[in-house]
């Protein structure tokens, strides 16, 4: 498949767009030139999906179906591989998985990365339609996420969330940030929680706003890439999505202020995250990023 990079408007010049296999893209670009990944491939959930968008009336599908298990967990390893390549010293790596085959992922993934690079096995708790008679329902993702080494980039406290009613943040004289426990102060450098690795305050796309949904088939909601890039790059680095899908990773990447590259061989895909981009005026507008702290 020939690889085509979309042309943007020149304010986009550090971003890139490309149609195409995303292992064939990959394998163009240089090593060690990115700092954070997050991918969505394939669940081998042997399905086909399909929406149909109410705005343009656009059917958009893919396929998530493969011959056998080592199909699939073949077609991941070779790509994981590269992304491994590409990455920075200081990167990490972020693949949006299910159930499905999360545990043979991770496997995969402390053979190529490193058992010790290993992060988090985070838990993207969801509620929704569906049910099983015969096993709980299953209402969550797992995001698995690595380091390519020791010294990787984490902010925690640009991700904290609010903390327990009842307690209270205060300044002292100096500005600095205390909570009050038995009486006692207690200094912190931050305003909220730091997260665990389980998330239930993140609602699936169809229980988000409507005004937030681009029709595209097991889209993520942009507040989840929001956590993600905040939490694991700086303003001015580079974030990849080698499965663009509908282009959240590239929107939520440019409100952030970093730069972005993503693809898709889907050409229905290329075009919603062109027009996702190109129609946002909080994206278009060159000189315009929102604070840090806006989600």
């Amino acid at each position: 498949m020939t690889i085509k990079r979309i042309e943007l408007p020149e304010y986009f010049k550090n971003n890139y767009l490309y149609h195409g296999e995303n292992l064939e893209v990959m394998q163009q670009l240089p090593s060690e030139s990115i700092d954070l990944m997050y991918n969505d491939p394939p669940y081998f959930s042997q399905r086909n999906y399909s929406t149909t968008s109410k705005t343009d009336n656009v059917k958009r599908s893919f396929t998530d179906t493969f011959e056998t298990l080592s199909e699939y967990l073949q077609f991941l390893q070779v790509r994981l591989v590269e992304m491994k390549r590409l990455l920075k010293p200081t990167g990490s790596i972020y693949i949006h998985v299910d159930w499905h085959a999360s545990h043979y992922i991770k496997v995969m993934m402390d053979s190529i990365f490193g058992y010790d690079n290993f992060i988090n096995d985070i838990s993207w708790c969801y509620s929704g339609g569906g049910s099983c008679k015969k096993a709980f329902a299953r209402k969550h993702d797992s995001i698995l996420s690595y380091a390519k080494s020791q010294d990787y980039t984490f902010n925690a406290n640009e991700v904290t969330i609010p903390c327990k009613p009842g307690t209270e943040f205060k300044k002292d004289d100096d500005g600095k940030t205390y909570y009050l426990k038995g009486g006692t102060r207690y200094y912190v450098e931050r305003d909220g929680k730091l997260l665990e690795d389980y998330w239930i305050d993140i609602p699936n796309i169809n229980h988000n706003p409507l005004n937030e949904r681009h029709d595209y088939p097991t889209e993520k909601p942009i507040t989840l890439l929001n956590r993600i890039i905040k939490a694991s790059s700086n303003v001015g680095d580079t974030v990849a999505d080698f499965f663009g899908g509908s282009g959240v990773t590239a929107e939520s990447a440019q409100l952030l202020g970093r730069n972005w590259i993503t693809c898709d061989k889907s050409e229905d895909s290329v075009k919603l995250i062109k027009a996702r981009i190109l129609g946002n005026k909080s994206v278009s507008d060159t000189n315009y990023r929102l604070p840090l702290d806006a989600y």
